[in-house]
């Protein structure tokens, strides 16, 4: 054999027949160079013209300096019989070696030139399977893969058939409105549209994707009925039904995509509202603020009457405060003091401001945030709300669960509408107390009142008045005045706290286009909504503001 011819059929006889001349050697060899004739028939180059040798694959295993001394008991074909394939369709042959365990397999074709092996040399797993992938180019009405571990040896009987494919190009006309990142289409062999029962539809086979609404799909059986399916991710879909796809041929489909609608019956988006605010608080914010402020009052004409009424009702002897009230002229000693804007209204004027301050918190993002669930058939979702503005949803005198009605349409758009039940007295006392404690420094509203009131000039005012030295009235000095003062606040301040403004309507109407995750499943939403404030016995308040939803974190 001459050195060129050499090496070609070393491509398919194992190297160890090259590289040992002793006796031994040869004597092992004996049952494959009686297979010589049959393949010098078969192997390229091993008669004849010596063709170019084409690149090698990656280096095979390493083989054992001699290939007879594995431990193998036994080699099968898990396929059993003979084994039919589809010219050009690469087939996957395994064989199982006992024991299990690491074994060096040769794979060789007997009796072609148009078929070839992914891997000619294997080491099986640790259960003892070797796997390689055999392609035949043509049909062949038999030819033999023979394998090969240790001295043990088995063949299989391959037919090829005539290669029945064609190929198909889906073209998918798409109108929506999504950004599509890439598109997918795959068959689906004797089946109709109708049976698919989508969308969404399932992939079939030969599968395969595009960067374009056009994709190509090769290597299609051919010759009976097959649905062509189209897709964008899971959000839109389009199927074809192709009677007979032609063989060896590229077929052109068009196929008309639709748009999934929105996905919600795993809906749960968390869901923001702020109220818009321009140069001034909304006005039915600040009608509330001002409602909020008059229990204040109790009988009394103003502020500074309430105040001592107040302290009237605290003294030990209100008779004697009442007497000095009167002798004295305090009103008109404090009035001179402390001026008409604070004699007349000067804490609600307070308390009110720091009310609207605290709604005006309102206009921040986040200010009130709630769980959108799921609707039912009819479009009707649980709403639970879990914050307004930092404070429990109880606690701001809020119902926290509510229904809200959900619809969509063609263009992505979610639309929300809810009502929200509010007493507004718990939320407008727990924001005046935020505000009044960080703009004072004071620990309480009834402390702040105290200071914007100025209760030790009060004090010290009435002392001065008094009919004897030191004492606003008998036994009580300066200090208990202050006393008096301080603790008046407290009441006036418990007249609001315990004063329950009527339940109020807060009309919520938010729609929204939706981003969208690849089940077509609502994801984000950020847009506008409008609404009112229902007064009670005045027509309602319009009231809107940005609104934005989310998958909860």
């Amino acid at each position: 054999m001459t050195g060129d011819r050499r090496k070609v059929c070393a491509r398919w006889l194992p190297e160890w027949l090259f590289q040992r001349g002793d006796a031994l050697s040869l004597l092992a060899a004996l049952p494959v160079l009686a297979a010589l004739p049959l393949l010098a028939l078969v192997v390229p180059g091993c008669s004849g013209t010596v063709e170019p040798e084409p690149p090698l694959p990656r280096p095979p295993p390493v083989m054992p300096s001699n290939p007879y001394e594995d431990t193998a008991t036994s080699i099968e074909f898990l396929d059993t019989g003979d084994v039919t394939l589809v010219a050009g369709t690469p087939r996957e042959i395994r064989v199982r070696v006992q024991p299990p365990g690491e074994h060096i397999v040769r794979f060789a074709l007997l009796r072609t030139e148009e078929a070839f092996l992914s891997s000619d040399v294997v080491t099986t797993d640790a259960e003892g399977i070797a796997t390689t992938t055999l392609t035949a180019l043509s049909a062949s009405p038999g030819f033999s893969l023979l394998t090969m571990v240790g001295r043990l040896q088995q063949a299989l009987r391959v037919v090829a058939l005539e290669a029945n494919i064609g190929s198909l190009l889906l073209q998918g006309d798409y109108q929506g409105i999504r950004t599509v990142p890439r598109w997918y289409a795959s068959v689906h062999l004797n089946r109709t549209c109708a049976e698919l029962m989508g969308p969404p539809f399932p992939d079939g086979v030969s599968l395969a994707s595009s960067g374009s609404s056009a994709v190509q799909i090769n290597r299609v059986p051919a010759g009976g009925p097959l649905a062509a399916v189209i897709r964008a991710e899971r959000f839109a879909f389009g199927c074809t039904n192709i009677a007979n796809l032609r063989a060896g041929s590229n077929t052109i489909s068009a196929v008309e995509v639709f748009d999934r609608p929105l996905q919600l019956a795993q809906l749960g988006l968390r869901l923001s509202f702020s109220v818009e605010q321009g140069n001034s608080l909304n006005p039915g914010l600040e009608e509330l603020a001002f409602r909020a402020v008059g229990p204040l009052l109790g009988t009394a004409s103003d502020d500074l009457a309430a105040v001592l009424d107040a302290m009237s009702g605290l003294a030990t002897d209100s008779v004697a405060f009442e007497q000095a009230r009167a002798a004295r002229n305090w009103r008109g000693v404090l009035v001179d003091a402390l001026g008409g804007a604070m004699a007349g209204s000067g804490l609600r004027t307070a308390i009110d401001g720091w009310m609207s301050a605290g709604l005006g918190e309102l206009s921040q993002p986040d200010a009130i945030v709630g769980t959108l669930a799921a609707p039912n058939l009819q479009g009707s979702a649980p709403f639970t709300l879990t914050s307004v503005s930092g404070v429990e949803p109880a606690e701001a005198g809020f119902v926290v669960q509510s229904i809200a009605a959900v619809s969509t349409d063609a263009a992505d758009v979610l639309r929300v509408a809810l009502a929200l039940s509010w007493q507004p007295t718990p939320l407008l006392n727990a924001l005046a107390e935020r505000v009044a404690t960080a703009q004072t420094g004071a620990s309480s509203v009834p402390e702040a009142m105290a200071e914007h009131l100025g209760c030790a000039n009060v004090a010290d005012l009435l002392v001065d008045a008094g009919a004897s030295p030191g004492e606003a009235f008998p036994d009580c000095d300066e200090q208990c005045v202050r006393r008096l003062c301080d603790d008046a606040m407290t009441v006036l301040w418990s007249r609001i706290t315990a004063a329950a403004q009527p339940a109020v309507p807060w009309e919520i109407t938010g729609a929204s286009p939706a981003q969208i995750d690849a089940d077509a499943r609502p994801t984000a939403l950020s847009s506008t909504w409008v609404g009112s404030l229902g007064l009670g016995g005045a027509d309602p308040v319009r009231i809107q503001g940005p609104f934005a939803g989310a998958l909860p974190d």
